[in-house]
C-alpha cells in the first residue's frame, strides 16, 4: 500500500498494480461477513440494519467494507475486519522477527538500525491497525482536533453503537479517489485541493502531533464540490 502510494519511486505499471492493494483486495463471501458482524454485535444482521449490500464497496489487506442503511434511513459503511487475518499477521510477523534476528546477526551493517526494534514497532502498529475501536476513537479526535483548527476536511461520524473491535461502523461519505478526480469530469480546482490537502497533513504532523498514519489515494477522497475527505 505505502510503495502504491510512491509514483515518484516506481514505474507507473507496477504503481498500479500496487495500489490495488489499496481497495482491491480478495473479496471474502458475505457469508462469512455476516458471521462476523453477528458475533461482535450480538445480534441478527436485520436487527443492526434495515439494507445492507452484499457486494463489497472495497476490500483491504484487513478490512472489507459494506454500504448499509440503518433502521432509520442513514446510509452508513460496515467496515469488517477479514476473518482469520489476525492469524495471518501472526504468521507474517514472526516470519519477519526472524529475518530480522538473522539480518542483525549476519549483516554487521544493519546493526546500527535496529531491524528488531523496526520490527517490534511494526508488529505493536499492525495490533493497533487490527482494533477498531481504536481507529473509531482516533477518527473522532482527529476531527475534533482539526474543526477546533479551523482547517475544513471531512471525517465521517462513527456509529458507536453498532462498532466493536472487529466492526466500524460509520456514516456514508461520498467522494472521489484523490488519484481519479480528472476521471469524474468535475469541474474542481485540483491546485486548491491539493493545497488543502497539503495543509491537513502538515497541520496534523508539526502542530498536534496526530496524524492519520494511512494517507494513500484510497483514504483520502474529494467530494463533488471540492472538500477533502479523511
Amino acid at each position: 500500500q505505502i510503495l502504491g502510494a510512491r509514483g515518484d519511486l516506481f514505474p507507473a505499471a507496477v504503481v498500479a498494480e500496487l495500489r490495488r492493494l489499496q481497495d482491491e483486495g480478495p473479496r471474502v463471501p458475505f457469508a462469512d461477513i455476516k458471521a462476523v458482524i453477528e458475533r461482535e454485535l450480538g445480534r441478527p444482521i436485520d436487527q443492526c440494519f434495515q439494507h445492507i449490500d452484499e457486494d463489497p464497496l472495497s476490500v483491504a489487506s484487513l478490512g472489507q467494507v459494506h454500504v448499509a442503511h440503518l433502521p432509520d434511513g442513514r446510509e452508513v459503511t460496515i467496515k469488517v475486519l477479514r476473518p482469520g487475518v489476525r492469524r495471518v499477521v501472526e504468521t507474517d510477523l514472526q516470519i519477519l522477527f526472524d529475518v530480522a534476528a538473522l539480518l542483525t546477526h549476519q549483516v554487521r551493517a544493519l546493526r546500527r538500525y535496529n531491524v528488531q526494534g523496526l520490527v517490534r514497532q511494526f508488529a505493536m502498529q499492525m495490533e493497533d491497525e487490527m482494533s477498531y475501536t481504536i481507529e473509531a476513537y482516533n477518527a473522532g479526535r482527529l476531527k475534533a482536533s482539526l474543526e477546533a483548527a479551523g482547517i475544513e476536511v471531512r471525517i465521517p461520524e462513527v456509529v458507536w453503537e453498532l462498532t466493536t473491535r472487529e466492526v466500524l461502523t460509520t456514516e456514508r461519505v461520498h467522494g472521489h479517489r484523490s488519484d481519479r478526480i480528472s476521471d469524474a469530469h468535475l469541474d474542481l480546482d485540483q491546485r486548491s485541493i491539493a493545497a488543502a490537502m497539503g495543509r491537513t497533513v502538515l497541520h496534523q504532523i508539526f502542530v498536534d502531533g496526530f496524524f492519520h498514519g494511512d494517507p494513500h489515494q484510497a483514504n483520502m477522497l474529494v467530494a463533488d464540490d471540492g472538500a477533502v475527505i479523511l
